[in-house]
């Protein structure tokens, strides 16, 4: 993927949710610059094949440097907007569980 972003700002008002908020928005910024070294043509077609195996598995490696296994996960749920002459984007639903959260 070319581009890949992710938004840092908390939505809380700097209770103990928004800031927890922040710290997980930050570290899902490595995961997000890991995925985007995924070949975007090879993602783009796993979502629209419904190939959600191999999305899985894709996201489970990018996700086992920076969290404890099945802290976060592939939500099953995926989109590709494709618009000729703007870059592609592709949506994946990210699972996040913690006890602590």
């Amino acid at each position: 993927m070319e581009h890949v972003g992710v938004s840092t700002t908390p939505r809380g008002t700097g209770d103990s949710s928004g800031k927890r908020e922040q710290i997980l928005a930050h570290a899902i910024q490595d995961i997000a610059a890991e995925l985007g070294l995924i070949d975007v043509t090879d993602m783009i077609f796993y979502v629209l094949a419904s190939k959600r195996g191999n999305i899985n598995d894709l996201v489970r490696s990018s996700v086992e440097l920076y969290f404890k296994t099945g802290t976060l996960r592939y939500g099953s749920a995926a989109n590709v907007d494709l618009n000729w002459g703007s870059t592609p984007t592709i949506n994946l639903d990210l699972e996040f569980r913690h006890n602590g959260v």
